[in-house]
């Protein structure tokens, strides 16, 4: 994202004009903080109202240290298309898996869930925003969200079931078809929630959804590139197709209907794209 203020940031007493950091500074120092953070994970211990408290993993100093990996892992894959950066990435790797914590796998999401409820104040903040109020009205930024055009094309054009669990049919799910919109284009019809589709229900679960903060599927997409590009142990096809039904359970589909989507859509198959990296990128 190029160069901002880091070092300096948020301190307006000591700098009122903060300088600016080069952007390949803060990035080496987030994965030195990701190290320290991973010590700190081996040896620390938690006491139980710790524990409690910890609304992503309930104290388990196992998965802080898996998340702080993937994180690290995310950051170092920004850098793959910079020259000069192969070794620097490989070396960073390698603390990686010396450390032992390993990465997040199927159904070792990192979530928040403090225990939301249906009132004022207490919903999932992404359902309170652009989901239904306590008394189930549409929230007015839910009616805002509306899909576009190459998004939903995508789906379709690939019969992608996922299209459901993304899209709601028009009029809030009680149309029986699949609008979409350009963004930027002038239309001729009624640009509203009842024309047009909103948010589906594999992403507007409920008012106590849990707000994730690196699924599982991310994950094993970040792993995927890692092993293709041949910096990480594993099958690259193995991560590659995982992170794709992972997302799929996450949605509400089946593994069955991952399986078939893999199988049968050529911008899902890992054999009949030559483009590998391409093929991962463009499912994650």
């Amino acid at each position: 994202y190029g160069n901002v203020p880091y070092t300096q940031a948020n301190q307006s007493v000591n700098f009122l004009n903060p300088k600016y950091d080069k952007a390949q500074d803060i990035y080496e120092d987030l994965v030195k903080q990701l190290d320290t953070a991973t010590n700190l994970f081996k040896t620390a211990t938690v006491a139980p109202a710790d524990a409690t408290a910890d609304i992503y993993a309930k104290g388990d100093l196992q998965k802080w240290g898996k998340f702080a990996n993937t994180l690290k892992l995310r950051i170092l894959l920004r850098q793959s298309e910079m020259p000069g950066r192969e070794a620097y990435i490989k070396a960073e790797i390698a603390k990686i898996t010396a450390n032992g914590f390993g990465y997040i796998e199927t159904d070792e999401g990192i979530f928040n869930n403090p225990g939301y409820l249906n009132t004022t104040g207490k919903q999932n903040p992404f359902w309170a925003v652009y989901g239904y109020g306590v008394d189930g009205t549409r929230t007015a930024s839910h009616g805002y969200m509306l899909a576009s055009t190459y998004g939903m094309d995508f789906l379709r054009n690939n019969n992608d079931p996922r299209l459901d669990k993304f899209y709601n049919t028009i009029n809030d799910g009680a149309g029986s078809t699949y609008v979409s919109l350009v963004w930027g284009q002038e239309v001729n019809f009624d640009q509203t929630i009842a024309t047009v589709s909103s948010i589906g229900k594999g992403v507007l679960k409920s008012f106590d959804q849990d707000q994730p903060i690196m699924t599982d599927f991310e994950s094993l997409f970040i792993q995927a590139e890692a092993a293709q590009r041949g910096w990480i142990a594993g099958d690259a096809r193995t991560y590659y197709e995982a992170a794709v039904k992972a997302n799929f359970i996450y949605l509400g589909l089946t593994e069955a209907e991952a399986d078939t989507y893999l199988t049968d859509q050529t911008v899902a198959n890992w054999d009949a794209n030559a483009n590998k990296i391409a093929l991962i990128i463009k499912q994650k």
